[in-house]
């Protein structure tokens, strides 16, 4: 009885200690003393606000350069801090002023040299590549890209002079791409409110920080290539994927990101702020999806989905003379063929192989393929080269029957926006998520461009496109999902845009932050109140229990 007695007041002692004790799972990020000016309410008279951006690569500028456009028309004030990485791409205009940050590490244009030397061990080489070689080289290629944005990171957070600067323009708003961090470093230095722009991250990391409950039980994470309706095998392989990639993020962000909170923001913020607690104070999350298209998920109210704000209707004049007389000499229609902003060039043998496909596409189809390489010795008369396309625009034109793609987030909503089925071909990352549905919706098809690996295999290529144009069952999926994407009460860009201005309006939107990122996670998960019970229960059950053995026993020793 003795020590049973003893277990039960440690476990009271326990519980009551959690109950008492203080959240350490989150440090309260409090800035030096706010000196920044609150004037939002007379810079609403006149409608101008101050923004600053930390931007990302390509396609993610891309998408933040469509956010900007419509920032620049409703008369706001921007500035786009340039990592003379990304010089080679963030040009000069009229809509921002761009500022310079010298990362002399890297050349510009870094980016696409490395991303094409994965592609082409894993999908668009000569020869494939045996797995022991992708494993390294892939390892290698997340290690350099990380170490890459480690180093912006540090650059722009050493630079005293540039941050003095900020400080002295006042911004009253900071939007970023959190998949390049500093954004939200910066934002904090200043004081300011920030807003996040992204598609996803890793583990879901943008739902977590967030706040928002995330049920991987129908909700399949990135890389995983799932739907919302998994088997049991399925949940458990999305659990472990659960717990690797928040686990690899954390890991990451431990050792690239919190040594430059520790370097650079000493009374700034707490000893021992993390990226995370940092993150965890966003004032508005711009996710680049669209539940048209998306698997349904809870989400909390500083989180908007506006998937598809970078589409709009075709401007056919941006296409030019030599494109609109190819694409109108078309007698049956036009396939459009582009591998992103990032890939406009593959090995020769690999482009030879697509070639011949799209020459032998159904009599009648002419091909417009974005490529910038080594011109196909074997090129179709109904294909046209070009280095660059106006896709939005293209995929506006009424000749255009389907669109061969890599998969992006950007050309998929494109293509839905202008009800274009879909055959993917995809490379890397969420491009075989967005592909997975778009065969869930009956949108269109794919099709591994791995398997493409001798000329006598163009037959693949060009027998999907075929099955693609002549099914009116995709032909109609797509209409469908078009026609749901579309419906809407605002445009998306003009929504993003005015929750940007909501941000300002009123300082910060703290009121929409959630008391769940205050709390431990034993609080979160209700394991001290789980404990709690069971400890309740269980001195109670053994009260009773004993109350009973002692009645038990003196009426056995009365009938004795």
């Amino acid at each position: 009885m003795k020590t049973f007695s003893k277990i039960i007041i440690i476990l009271v002692v326990f519980v009551l200690s959690l109950l008492a004790s203080s959240n350490f799972s989150n440090h309260d990020i409090r800035t030096r003393t706010n000196t920044r000016k609150i004037h939002a309410k007379s810079k609403d008279q006149n409608g101008s606000f101050k923004i600053l951006v930390w931007p990302a690569e390509w396609s993610h500028w891309i998408n933040m350069k469509k956010i900007i456009e419509q920032l620049h028309s409703r008369g706001h004030n921007i500035t786009v801090i340039r990592p003379s990485t990304y010089s080679d791409f963030i040009l000069p205009s009229e809509e921002y002023t761009l500022t310079d940050l010298p990362v002399p590490e890297y050349k510009p244009g870094f980016h696409l040299t490395h991303l094409q030397h994965i592609l082409d061990i894993f999908k668009l080489g000569e020869n494939p590549s045996p797995w022991y070689k992708k494993a390294y080289n892939m390892v290698q290629f997340w290690m350099t890209h990380i170490t890459h944005r480690y180093f912006t990171c540090k650059k722009m957070m050493q630079n005293t002079e540039l941050l003095q600067e900020f400080l002295d323009e006042d911004f009253d708003v900071l939007i970023a791409d959190p998949c390049v961090i500093c954004g939200e470093l910066i934002a904090t230095y200043l004081d300011i409110p920030f807003v996040h722009n992204v598609r996803i991250l890793p583990g879901d990391m943008q739902q977590q920080v967030a706040g928002a409950p995330l049920p991987i039980a129908y909700v399949p994470l990135i890389n995983t290539v799932m739907t919302d309706k998994m088997s049991f095998f399925q949940r458990l392989s999305n659990t472990v994927n659960y717990v690797f990639q928040t686990l690899f993020t954390k890991l990451g962000l431990y050792f690239y990101a919190d040594p430059i909170i520790r370097d650079h923001m000493k009374g700034i913020v707490p000893d021992g702020t993390t990226i995370l607690d940092i993150q965890r104070k966003a004032a508005l999350w711009l996710i680049r999806l669209d539940f048209s298209f998306e698997f349904p998920r809870p989400l909390m109210p500083h989180t908007k989905y506006i998937g598809g704000f970078h589409c709009s209707p075709s401007n056919l004049s941006n296409l030019g003379p030599e494109l609109t007389e190819f694409l109108d000499s078309a007698e049956k229609g036009v396939i459009v063929f582009s591998m992103g902003s990032m890939v406009d060039r593959m090995s020769l043998k690999k482009s030879e192989i697509i070639a011949k496909a799209l020459a032998d596409v159904d009599t009648g189809y002419k091909v417009v393929w974005r490529y910038n390489g080594e011109k196909p010795r074997n090129l179709g008369s109904n294909t046209l080269l070009q280095p660059w396309l106006p896709q939005n625009d293209l995929l506006g034109h009424p000749k255009i029957k389907l669109f061969m793609t890599h998969g992006g987030t950007n050309g998929i909503y494109e293509a839905i926006y202008h009800n274009i089925p879909v055959l993917g071909l995809p490379l890397l990352v969420d491009q075989f998520d967005n592909l997975l549905r778009i065969k869930r919706w009956n949108a269109g098809d794919q099709l591994d461009i791995t398997t493409l690996k001798e000329l006598s295999d163009s037959h693949l290529l060009a027998n999907k496109m075929s099955s693609i144009l002549n099914n009116k069952e995709i032909s109609e999926g797509m209409s469908k999902l078009s026609k749901v994407h579309r419906l809407r009460p605002v445009e998306p860009v003009e929504e993003a845009a005015f929750w940007i201005e909501y941000v300002v309006k009123t300082d910060g939107a703290k009121h929409w932050l959630s008391q769940a990122n205050n709390l431990a996670w034993y609080e979160y998960f209700l394991v001290d109140v789980i404990l709690f019970v069971i400890t309740v229960f269980s001195i109670v059950g053994y009260v009773i229990y004993r109350m009973c053995t002692r009645n038990h026993k003196r009426t056995k020793a009365k009938l004795e």
